[in-house]
This record gives structure tokens, sequence and C-alpha cells, in this order.
């Protein structure tokens, strides 16, 4: 058998590794510690959203929850406020490029500076692909692809401005896999704008990687929320499956711990990274 390594070969490369692992690396509590750090998490009041938020807080960050319902957002500021975290709520519909930029003001106001995006706000529709109109259309796009970039456009200047090498996590969806379109047949607008969101994230992620922005997108699978629940889409949210069905998050801070990763130091290197998080459904797994 032919040598593949020699001393010789690689003689002045020794100790190379263990150099760079005593003056270089960074300890994981380090990379995980996000005290001082300010975070806006879009869609936070619910769902994955919530989820995020309660990693980002536990993790020593300031957090802003950008949403539309209320009533979520207001147990959950009271959720987070009772342990101590500080969290805070701003009513805003992502749609709309004035309220997003209102937002990150407010965020500013209260918190002096904003180091983490993370876009959790998304919308499901459910239309036979032939039967689905404009308006369908429409609020699918305006909201998980045209709203969500914005916001990364909005928070994006506010980094670019101050120099903070920020981090910003999109949440797209494992729709857009081949193995899923037979579970999404029925879903084209919402494929279409999450699909958007990923093309237009590794834009972002390329565009702003010389000012030290990290960008990347986590594509969750099903997961048990209140969004699941009004779809009645999986059955598993309420009861046990009949057949075999794609994997299904019954926590869905199995997710959360991953797009939180992403918003740490842990991810300093991964800009541009799409990453599947749906328990092997995108391979075509089922349980």
């Amino acid at each position: 058998m032919k040598p593949i390594y020699s001393l010789e070969q690689y003689g002045k490369m020794r100790g190379l590794d263990i150099k760079i692992a005593s003056d270089e690396t960074p300890s994981l509590a380090s990379l995980l510690d996000l005290t001082g750090k300010v975070a806006i998490v879009t869609g936070g009041a619910r769902g994955l959203g919530f989820h995020v938020v309660y990693r980002l807080a536990e993790a020593g960050a300031k957090v802003m929850i950008v949403d539309i319902a209320t009533d979520f957002a207001e147990d959950a500021v009271e959720f987070f406020t009772q342990r101590g975290a500080d969290v805070g709520f701003v009513l805003a519909d992502i749609r709309a490029q004035d309220q997003i930029e209102r937002a990150v003001a407010a965020t500013v106001d209260a918190y002096g500076q904003i180091d983490i995006l993370v876009n959790c706000a998304g919308v499901m529709g459910i239309q036979p692909t032939l039967e689905a109109t404009e308006d369908d259309w429409n609020v699918l796009l305006d909201v998980n692809a045209r709203g969500n970039v914005f916001f990364c456009q909005a928070v994006a200047r506010h980094m670019v401005e101050r120099g903070i090498k920020g981090k910003i996590v999109n949440v797209a969806s494992n729709a857009v896999e081949p193995s899923a379109s037979d579970w999404f047949a029925n879903e084209l607008g919402y494929v279409a704008s999450k699909a958007g969101l990923i093309k237009a994230s590794e834009v972002l992620a390329a565009a702003l990687a010389e000012h030290g922005i990290v960008v990347t997108v986590v594509n969750p699978g099903g997961m048990r929320t209140p969004g699941a629940f009004l779809m009645k889409r999986d059955d598993r949210v309420t009861a046990k499956p009949s057949s075999s069905r794609p994997p299904l998050a019954m926590n869905p801070d199995a997710v959360g711990r991953v797009v939180f990763a992403l918003a740490t130091g842990l991810a300093d290197f991964a800009t541009g990274a799409v990453l599947n998080v749906d328990g092997g459904s995108s391979l075509g797994a089922r349980v």
C-alpha cells in the first residue's frame, strides 16, 4: 500500500494546529454568550419565533419582538420578563416598508443598536394550483419574500453604518426541496415565496460579506406550532397519525436551537449557508 503520510513531507507544519488552538481559538462559552447583544425577531410572538426569542434571551441578548399578533406578543413579553429577560415588542406589519423602518428605529431607541436579525415572520396559504388568485399570491410574496428582504435591508444599513459585524438569519422552508413536492402540491405561492427568500439571502450574504455581516437561512420542516393548528395540514399536532408522514418537530425548539446557533459566534464563517432542519424529511425520511 502506497504511503500517504511522512514526517518529512509534513514536518514543517508540526505544531501548527496546537498553536492555533492555544492562541487563536475562542472558548465555546464566549461564542455562545450574547450578553450586550441586541436582537430583533420578526414573528417572535408565537411558533418558531417565540422559541428563538427564548434561546436568544437565555444567552443574554436583549430582544425586540416584531409582530402583528398583539395578544400573543404581550403574553410572550410577560413570560420572558417574569424570567428576568429583557424582551420588548413593536407592533409592525412587515408588508409596509414604513413600518419596518419604524420597528428598526424603535429597537435602536430602546436598546441602542441591532446586532442580530432573525426573520421568522411568514404566512402559509393552501390553494389548488389552478385556483390560486393574484391576491393569494401577493400576500405570500409580500410577507415571505418582500417583507423579510426589506427588513434585512433596513437592519443591514444600520449594521454597516455602525460597523457592526452582525448576524442575519432568515427562516424559509424545506418546501423548496423536490422531495416535498407532493406535500406542498397545493402551495404554489408559498413555495415560490420561500424559494425567493433563499435566493435573496444568498445575494445578501455575498453583498454584505465585506462588512463582516453573516447571512444564513434555515429551512424548517413541520413543527407543532399555532400555525400548524390553524392550517390543519398535519393531524399529528393533535392526534397520532394513521400513516407514514415526514418527521414533525413536536417542540419547535429543536429548530430554534439551530437558528440560535447561527445568530452566535459559532456561525462567523457560515455566511451564505442554507440549512435544512427537518429531521431528514428533505431526504425523503418518513416516520
